[in-house]
């Protein structure tokens, strides 16, 4: 169970996406917080659905076991100095 709460609730998820869509300036500042507190997004590059997991003192096969569970297909791993965020098929476009 202790992996289950690696996952935001999801009225935060609600929260942080709609920061994003409802004003496009928050997007720099919300990616400061999301750093500032070791939360890796994760996009469905399908549909751009997003989920948010905490990555502190996870590791990367950790973190892609958790998304996995919650049925997410295809997850891999994007990675750059300024981007750390993993992509795949949401649960809906997995099917």
């Amino acid at each position: 169970m202790d992996s289950l709460r690696i996952v935001l609730n999801e009225q935060t998820n609600d929260i942080i996406k709609n920061l994003t869509i409802e004003n496009k300036q928050l997007k720099k500042e919300l990616l400061e917080v999301l750093n500032q507190f070791n939360i890796i997004p994760c996009e469905c590059t399908n549909c751009k659905e997003k989920i948010y997991v905490s990555g502190e003192n996870q590791s990367i096969s950790g973190l892609l076991e958790i998304i996995n569970m919650f049925h997410w297909k295809d997850v891999y791993l994007f990675s750059d100095k300024d981007l750390f965020s993993f992509y795949g098929l949401c649960s809906k476009c997995s099917r």
